[in-house]
């Protein structure tokens, strides 16, 4: 009886066995293969005369992604940017899974919050928005900002995860120092404001809006550098630099430059000669100081070139910027 019995547990337990490894194979051969995306906020401003450069600069992101995750597109505009604009925006949803689309009317969002700033003769209001995302994107804690200006050859999961605690900001390391030493900051790690990392969570939680809105309306007419000289004088006590690859211009061209860029840096811990040469070689941010739909002799042309042609306006853009492509 009692080896009855041991015979039926032997049984049950391979039953068991089997029915559990059928269940297995059953969920690895019929698994669908999707995991949890992670979201990327990622934030850019333009009018209707930069609407190209930002559909470039987006396809170049969404051509170089290699991860699974979804590129959330925050996109601040004027109000009287075009509809048809706004459509070719959109239609990057269409052609890309894993982009999101949100135009942001900056009209309606900020009413005058912003209206009052200078413009410099060259430099529209949209130069401002960043200023303003903590204020506009209040369940977002961070967000990548990047310039319509700027090609991504490379995934920004890296870039995004990149370790904010108790910062504002990180940018590019600059070396134009004079912007901040003008309001009395003597700040040796200026950062550029045209590729930048923002810890929204910490910017309301030091009520930094205000303190922006505040700074542009009484400096309107001493804004050198626009936000940048806002962020560069406010944030400084909590501001930090971004890795070279993540935003190198495209004035760094030759080991001479690289070499006279290192000179004008003051900061500390500036980048070695060895970080820039890899980001200009490889960078995942080119940021495009030096605009390649001006000119065809700009470095780094035929890459921003290359992501144009992918884009579903190339022959509109051909004509746009006639005699350049």
């Amino acid at each position: 009886m009692k080896v009855r019995n041991r015979w039926y547990i032997l049984l049950t337990v391979i039953l068991i066995a089997a029915l559990f490894g059928g269940c297995l194979w059953f969920f690895e051969e019929h698994d669908t293969g999707e995991k949890v995306s992670e979201e990327i906020p990622i934030a850019m401003a333009l009018d209707d005369e930069y609407t190209y450069p930002t559909i470039v600069a987006i396809t170049s992101m969404m051509e170089s992604k290699t991860s699974n995750s979804v590129y959330d597109y925050y996109i601040m505009h004027p109000g009287e940017f075009s509809e048809d604009n706004k459509a070719k925006l959109k239609s990057l949803e269409y052609k890309y899974s894993d982009c999101k689309i949100n135009l942001i009317d900056m009209d309606i969002n900020m009413g005058m919050e912003y209206k009052d700033t200078d413009d410099k003769g060259n430099i529209t209001n949209p130069e401002y928005y960043s200023l303003w995302s903590a204020e506009l994107l209040p369940n977002i804690d961070k967000l990548i900002w990047v310039d319509g200006s700027a090609i991504t050859r490379g995934d920004l999961n890296e870039m995004y995860n990149l370790d904010m605690r108790e910062i504002y900001c990180r940018g590019f390391l600059d070396w134009n120092v004079d912007a901040a030493k003008d309001f009395g900051v003597n700040n040796d790690h200026c950062i550029c404001a045209g590729v930048m990392l923002l810890n929204l969570d910490e910017l309301r939680r030091d009520d930094m809006f205000n303190k922006f809105k505040n700074f542009v309306k009484s400096n309107n007419d001493k804004l050198i550098e626009h936000d940048q000289t806002v962020i560069n004088v406010l944030c400084a006590d909590k501001m930090d630099i971004l890795p070279a690859k993540f935003g190198v211009p495209n004035t760094c061209k030759t080991q001479s430059d690289i070499s006279k860029f290192r000179r004008t840096l003051t900061a500390e811990n500036k980048y070695s000669v060895e970080e820039l040469t890899n980001a200009v070689n490889s960078p995942v941010i080119l940021h495009y100081v030096d605009n390649p739909w001006k000119s065809q002799f700009v470095f780094r042309f035929d890459w921003w070139l290359r992501y144009a042609q992918k884009t579903d306006y190339y022959a509109e853009m051909q004509l746009i910027y006639a005699g350049v492509l």
